[in-house]
């Protein structure tokens, strides 16, 4: 059971510029999946991950560059093992 997720996203704005707005997660609070939502500035490599309260790393997403404009994943509170 996880009681508490950090989500944590790592998108290149160093090399290309692009500025993240990340919304609240969608339904808060979820019981068995969470709508996760962003939106890029620019086109950007991004990457998503979620870590419970120690720290430990729960989940992640890797994705080739985005392009500039809204995105959204479903978690499903599964880790990474399934």
């Amino acid at each position: 059971m996880i009681l508490a997720t950090i989500v944590y996203f790592h998108h290149a704005m160093s090399e290309t510029g692009a500025r993240l707005r990340l919304a609240p997660p969608n339904p808060n609070p979820a019981r068995d999946r969470v709508q996760l939502s962003f939106a890029l500035a620019a086109p950007s490599p991004v990457d998503l991950q979620i870590f419970d309260v120690a720290g430990r790393l729960v989940q992640g997403w890797r994705s080739e560059n985005l392009g500039a404009g809204a995105h959204s994943t479903v978690w499903t509170f599964r880790d990474r093992d399934g």
